[in-house]
């Protein structure tokens, strides 16, 4: 079976993580709130705050597939999806330092399963996100999800893959 540009280019991602000793694969994740969870703890939290701009002090371990990714040089946003809800990540170099910092940008793609844990904050457009601190990647993706505007046309294709149209 002929691998496509992608898949391949993927593949080697996954063997570039296992040169490192690091399993693309992982067995065991340990979150310990879903996405859902977070945001109605720091609404809790900010509610009883008053006028100050609050965070979140306690750190916190989410989990989820990566739907999408922005880099902005030393900042990184991407979004996570559990089967609770979506939360924004913010990975700022100074947080994670170089070595993760890259690993993120250039190893995460999406549809990746990753793990963060971090502290809870609002940005200033108002959306609640993760201030990560460490990261994992749990499973390394080797097809690309559905094209996000339009989805999956094919019937056939949609039955007979339901995983992906479920994507």
């Amino acid at each position: 079976m002929e691998l496509s540009d992608l898949q391949d280019i993927r593949r080697q991602k996954a063997d570039t993580l296992r040169d490192r000793g690091l399993n693309p694969y992982s067995p065991r994740s340990k979150r310990t709130h879903t996405t859902a969870e977070a945001i109605a703890r720091f609404d809790g939290i900010e509610s009883g705050a008053g006028d100050q701009p609050t965070e979140d002090q306690e750190p916190i371990t989410v989990a989820g597939r990566v739907v999408s990714f922005r880099d902005m040089g030393k900042t990184l946003f991407s979004h996570i999806r559990d089967g609770y809800g979506d939360l924004q990540l913010y990975v700022r170099l100074n947080d994670v330092g170089e070595q993760a910092h890259a690993d993120f940008s250039t190893l995460v793609d999406l549809g990746d399963f990753v793990e963060a844990t971090g502290t809870l904050f609002r940005t200033r457009t108002g959306e609640i996100s993760l201030r990560v601190q460490t990261f994992s990647l749990l499973t390394k993706a080797l097809n690309a999800p559905p094209e996000k505007r339009k989805g999956l046309r094919d019937r056939e294709i949609r039955y007979r893959q339901r995983y992906a149209d479920l994507i």
